[in-house]
C-alpha cells in the first residue's frame, strides 16, 4: 500500500512523475505511428491495450525485495513503464518484436524474452521485450526502464482470466493445472488461427491469378497496381492508399479494380491537376485519390 512507502521514496517519485510519463506518452505515441505502418505495409494487426508508469507502491516493494537504493530504483526496475501490446496471430509476434528493435529510435531493446516456446509454470505466454527508453527532446536526462510485452489475443484472454485470481497468490496445485491446461487449450487456438491466417495471406505470383473476390491485403493491392500501370508502387504511397480503402470498407480486390477503372472521376481529377499543376496526377496518387473517393460516398 501507498502508506506503507518510505516518504523520501515518494517525494523522489513525485519529482520524476511528470517526466515519466512524458516518456511514456512519448513511446506510446511512437508505437502507435509504427503499428499502423506495419499494418498497412505487411497487414500485421497489433494494437496498444495497456500503458502505464508502475505505481508507487508496487515499485518500491520490486526495488526493496531487490535491495535497490531510492535512486537505484528509478533505473534498474525492468518495468518502471510498462506497454503491453496485443497482436491477432503468433506471426505477427517476431516482426513486431524486430519493428520495436529497428524502427523505434528512442527505444533500445536490451532482451527479449521468450515465454511463448517456454511458457511460464503457471501457462502464461507472451514476449516481454526489455529496453531502455530516452526523452526525445531531452537526449541528456538519464535512461527510463521499460518494458514492451508482445501477446496474442488468445494470450491475453488467458492472462486477463487469470489475473484477478491466481496472479501473486498461493493457488492449490489442482488450480494450477486447471489454468495450466486453459493455457494449453488457448495454444491450440492460436495454432489453428494462424492456419486460418496463412491461409488468407496465400497470394499469387502473378498478377492474373487474383481473383476480384479475394481479401484486399498490402501484397495483393502492390501487385495488383503493378500490373494495371507496369510500374512498381512506392511503400508510403501504398501504406496510405491501404488506410484510405479500409476507412471506405473496400473489402474486395474488384471493388478495387471497379475504383481505379473510374475514367470519369480520374478524369475531372486529372484537369484540376493540370490547371493547378501542369501536369495530370500520378498513377499512385490516382490509387490514393480513388479509395478518399468511395470514403466520401
Amino acid at each position: 500500500m501507498k502508506k506503507d512507502v518510505p516518504g523520501e521514496f515518494l517525494n523522489e517519485y513525485e519529482a520524476k512523475r511528470s517526466y515519466l510519463q512524458e516518456a511514456l506518452d512519448q513511446i506510446t505515441s511512437l508505437l502507435t505511428l509504427r503499428l499502423g505502418q506495419r499494418s498497412a505495409r505487411t497487414g500485421i494487426r497489433g494494437r496498444i491495450t495497456d500503458a502505464r508508469v508502475k505505481r508507487p507502491g508496487k515499485l518500491w516493494r520490486n526495488a526493496a525485495k531487490a535491495g535497490l537504493s531510492v535512486s537505484e530504483a528509478f533505473t534498474q526496475i525492468e518495468d518502471l513503464i510498462g506497454i503491453r501490446i496485443v497482436c491477432n496471430n503468433l506471426s505477427d509476434i517476431e516482426p513486431l518484436v524486430e519493428m520495436i528493435r529497428t524502427e523505434c529510435s528512442t527505444i533500445a531493446v536490451s532482451e527479449t524474452k521468450d515465454l511463448v516456446s517456454t511458457p511460464a509454470q503457471t501457462g502464461y505466454r507472451a514476449i516481454h521485450v526489455r529496453a531502455e527508453t530516452r526523452d526525445l527532446y531531452a537526449p541528456s536526462r538519464a535512461a527510463i526502464p521499460c518494458e514492451i510485452q508482445i501477446r496474442t489475443l488468445a494470450q491475453d484472454t488467458w492472462a486477463r482470466i487469470s489475473r484477478a485470481d491466481l496472479y501473486g497468490k498461493d493457488v492449490p496445485a489442482t488450480l494450477g493445472k486447471l489454468a495450466m491446461a486453459l493455457s494449453t487449450q488457448l495454444s491450440a487456438i492460436d495454432e489453428i488461427g494462424q492456419l486460418i491466417r496463412d491461409e488468407l495471406n496465400q497470394c499469387p505470383l502473378v498478377a492474373e491469378k487474383i481473383a476480384d473476390s479475394d481479401h484486399v491485403t498490402p501484397q495483393r493491392l502492390a501487385l495488383l497496381y503493378k500490373d494495371i500501370y507496369r510500374e512498381d508502387l512506392f511503400e508510403w504511397s501504398l501504406i496510405d492508399w491501404v488506410r484510405y480503402l479500409d476507412e471506405a470498407e473496400v473489402d474486395t480486390v474488384g471493388e478495387v479494380r471497379t475504383l481505379l477503372g473510374d475514367a470519369k472521376i480520374r478524369g475531372s481529377l486529372d484537369k484540376v491537376s493540370m490547371r493547378i499543376r501542369g501536369f495530370p496526377l500520378e498513377n499512385s496518387e490516382w490509387a490514393g485519390y480513388s479509395a478518399l473517393v468511395a470514403r466520401a460516398c
